[in-house]
């Protein structure tokens, strides 16, 4: 689009070289019809676009009627045709014309190489950090996934904790070195989330009647990745529940 602003700014500067009258700038970028129109607006435009606009309003006090006017271009009107050839016969033997291109129109591309960036550090950090993550989330995603969800700030806080791994237990505590044991203090075993999830006695009755809800083998611990990686889910609602009351009758 930067390109068609910069060619209708060259036939508004050529229009105000010569006589007064009535002119049509005709051109086929409807993007670029459509960005003058919107930056008379609150539209936040490019500078070169509000200099298109300001240059218009000084032919209009020269007595300068101009007009700028869309056409489908590939459709067998022939003027627009010569309009083409003679445009990309100027890509070769024309004059050449040095312009700073819109920052906006590679905006783009950027946000498509640091993505790709992104990707191959999640893929290298993967294989040694973060396995249990990319278990559940084996690709990245544009959106986090309670975007605009109809969820609880409580449930995504345990959503996040159980899909990272990490959530405030005993065995993690003892490896930052801020719990003397790693073990549950109701079950004498590792505390970890397969523990409060799946073993420890305070949650027993619930444990079972989830289990039996979704038909969950007790042995399957792959269920768990399957369900978290559809954190929006009944079966994965119904797991935060859990969590959360097992958290809530720790010790």
């Amino acid at each position: 689009m930067y390109s068609e602003l910069v060619a209708i700014e060259e036939a508004i500067s050529y229009v105000d070289s010569i006589s007064a009258g009535k002119y049509v700038i005709i051109t086929d970028s409807k993007s670029a019809i459509y960005h003058l129109a919107r930056c008379t607006s609150n539209f936040r435009g490019s500078p070169l676009a509000y200099s298109i606009l300001g240059s218009l309003s000084k032919l209009s006090n020269k007595n300068i009627s101009m007009k700028i006017q869309w056409v489908p271009s590939h459709v067998g009107i022939p003027e627009n045709e010569v309009a083409d050839r003679l445009a990309r016969e100027a890509l070769t033997d024309g004059i050449p014309f040095s312009c700073l291109p819109l920052y906006s129109d590679h905006l783009y591309i950027v946000k498509e190489k640091c993505r790709e960036m992104w990707k191959e550090h999640f893929d290298v950090r993967s294989l040694t950090k973060g396995i249990w993550y990319k278990t559940i989330q084996p690709s990245l995603s544009r959106l986090s996934w309670f975007d605009g969800a109809s969820i609880s700030r409580s449930d995504i806080v345990i959503a996040l904790r159980l899909r990272s791994g990490h959530i405030p237990l005993n065995s993690f505590a003892f490896l930052l070195g801020k719990n003397n044991s790693p073990n549950c203090s109701e079950c004498d075993v590792p505390e970890d989330v397969y523990h409060i999830i799946m073993e420890c006695v305070r949650i027993e009755a619930e444990r079972l009647a989830f289990l039996e809800e979704y038909n969950f083998d007790l042995h399957d611990v792959g269920k768990c990745n399957s369900i978290l990686a559809f954190p929006l889910s009944g079966e994965a609602k119904s797991l935060y529940k859990l969590v959360k009351l097992a958290l809530s009758r720790r010790g």
